[in-house]
């Protein structure tokens, strides 16, 4: 018997391959607290490790998605087909009669640790820290829960049977190489100097619209384009 009072079944141990370890990375700061999700409990500013009392049933999924459409012989078979993020279900237990199984800690808060332990695990899925899970094939990184599906019912009065959901989100570092071996800055970069010159009596006299013509008796446009509309030659308007 454990110090509170509920029973521990003698084979169960701190370590086992065959359960399921999560792994809190912890928040680093203040302890933060999941009121808007319904939930009292607290995430830990350290890493923890939180494991259910039974696991009736664990579901690994990894799916690789191709292309429809035909790919030409010699291509390359990566280019048309792409690894989805893992997912990983479980259907949980907790048992109000027993003692936690790997650190009884880990639930506490509430009335009751399988009550500890749902709002737990609503907090964790609130605050979107990726997870690492460890189970018996597998060992998870980035996983966060997206969902949680509880069964109440006359078996559960004293403990919890719980759905939970994980999925993988695959995490990228994005670099930019360098496209010059000099350094390029806009607010340094000498741009130099401009000197601007009148046209030539050529170029003036080729770009000179002549004031008596007057395309599709609209109003002249004055010697240049760039000039405001003038009609000071009394050109005939449409």
């Amino acid at each position: 018997m454990s110090s509170g009072a509920t029973w521990r079944p003698p084979q169960w141990q701190t370590t086992s391959a065959s359960k399921v370890l999560i792994t809190f990375p912890g928040q680093g700061n203040a302890p933060q607290y999941s009121g808007t999700a319904g939930s009292n409990a607290t995430l830990p500013a350290t890493q923890t490790l939180y494991a259910f009392d039974a696991e009736f049933e664990i579901e690994h999924q990894q799916e690789l998605r191709r292309t429809e459409h035909p790919v030409q012989t010699g291509a390359s078979v990566s280019d048309h087909a792409y690894i989805v993020p893992a997912r990983l279900v479980l259907d949980v237990g907790m048992s109000d009669a027993m003692d936690a199984y790997y650190n009884p800690t880990t639930w506490s808060g509430s009335t009751s640790k399988s009550v500890s332990a749902y709002q737990t695990m609503l907090a964790l899925q609130f605050s979107r820290i990726p997870l690492s899970i460890t189970t018996k094939l597998r060992t998870y990184q980035n996983m966060v829960i997206e969902a949680l599906t509880p069964q109440e019912s006359a078996k559960t009065i004293a403990g919890l049977r719980m759905r939970v959901e994980f999925g993988q989100i695959f995490m990228a570092d994005v670099s930019m190489p360098a496209v010059s071996a000099r350094s390029q800055d806009t607010d340094t970069t000498n741009l130099g100097s401009l000197t601007t010159q009148p046209p030539s009596a050529s170029q003036t006299q080729q770009n000179e619209v002549p004031p008596t013509y007057v395309p599709w008796n609209a109003v002249g446009a004055g010697n240049w384009s760039s000039n405001a509309v003038s009609n000071s030659n009394g050109l005939p308007s449409k």
